[in-house]
């Protein structure tokens, strides 16, 4: 069965909990073996902050690259059908044709996004011709995105998005929330899907 998706629980651990949650909107509970999440809690949360607390700094691209490595053995070994792949700075880029493939074969993104000035990793688990569906794990109050036009909290699909962001906000040349980063810093995007047999 599915679980609903989850929020994170510190100010810094959007990486792990939204990389849990894409495995968990892909899979069944029953499907997901407890190596997967251990391997997910274990090579996230690599970050100093910027005053050198150590695992305060978030999730590194390279903690995402070790995974993407780790996860695609694991699938080879254990026979086991996930299938991810990693792009980031210039190939990170959102490509709607290729996103809406994914999604039809209820893949999703881990997106790397501007949240309240900060970078920030939420899962896009679809998109229509005008908005983007989102699960953001940092909980925020029912009407803190009120006054947007832009952005809506959503509070009864627990198991699949609780943001709906406008398509001209995911793709804003800023740091307003929401929208995806675009320098070679930060850029990145984690495909996850089901492999086929």
């Amino acid at each position: 069965m599915k679980v609903p998706l989850r929020y994170q629980v510190t100010e810094s651990d959007c990486g792990t909990t939204s990389l849990i949650n894409a495995i968990s909107y892909v899979f069944d509970r029953e499907e997901i073996p407890a190596r997967l999440i251990h391997a997910a809690t274990t090579y996230t949360l690599d970050n100093f902050s910027k005053n050198g607390g150590e695992n305060e700094g978030g999730t590194s691209i390279f903690s995402l690259e070790l995974l993407q490595h780790w996860i695609t053995q694991f699938s080879d070994f254990e026979n086991f059908p996930i299938k991810v792949k990693l792009l980031e700075k210039e190939e990170a880029t959102l490509q709607l044709d290729k996103a809406n493939k994914l999604f039809s074969k209820n893949g999703c993104i881990l997106a790397s996004v501007w949240l309240m000035h900060d970078a920030h990793y939420v899962v896009i688990t679809n998109i229509d011709k005008h908005f983007a569906y989102i699960f953001d794990p940092y909980f925020v109050e029912p009407k803190y995105f009120s006054k947007s036009k832009n952005i809506k909290i959503i509070k009864n699909m627990p198991f699949s998005y609780n943001r709906r962001v406008r398509l001209s906000q995911l793709f804003l040349d800023n740091k307003k929330d929401y929208s995806l980063i675009k320098n070679n810093e930060y850029q990145e995007l984690m495909m996850i899907e089901r492999k086929e047999k």
